[in-house]
């Protein structure tokens, strides 16, 4: 596989397709949020270990985590792109988010994640997740 640079308007489609995703998870706009999936995406969250279609990842990860979500962000200066071909890409971000709902208060939460989007005409960006992996940062312990 060769990887390059994306085209810039290549960039700015990922860039406005995590923006649209923020503002969804931000929103609690489960159903804003599903034209930017593939039906049969595949994916691994922080809740579930992982899921193989889209309403799977729905109702086991999206509504139980978001419901309990605020301040959602992809940390901006993190975000990288790599073109895998002509058609697709994958992005990579840490993010950030409070947890409502903790016992002690507003709990921080921080993580990562890949994503990769292919070329679709089932949204106005043009771009769907066939992939998403959205992982907890590791504390370290072995």
């Amino acid at each position: 596989m060769t990887d390059h640079h994306p085209t810039k308007q290549v960039r700015e489609n990922a860039l406005r397709w995590l923006h649209t995703f923020e503002g969804c998870i931000q929103k609690n706009e489960l159903e804003r949020g599903r034209p930017l999936f593939h039906p049969e995406v595949y994916a691994f969250g922080t809740v579930v270990k992982e899921v193989d279609n889209l309403n799977e990842l729905i109702a086991n990860q999206w509504t139980p985590v978001w419901q309990g979500t605020s301040d959602f962000t992809f940390t901006r200066d993190s975000i990288r792109t790599i073109t895998a071909s002509n058609y697709s890409v994958t992005v990579t971000s840490l993010w950030s988010s409070s947890r409502k709902g903790d016992p002690r208060g507003t709990a921080s939460r921080v993580g990562r994640c890949t994503i990769v989007l292919e070329q679709s005409d089932a949204n106005e960006i043009g771009l769907v997740a066939t992939h998403s992996h959205f992982s907890k940062i590791p504390d370290g312990s072995v």
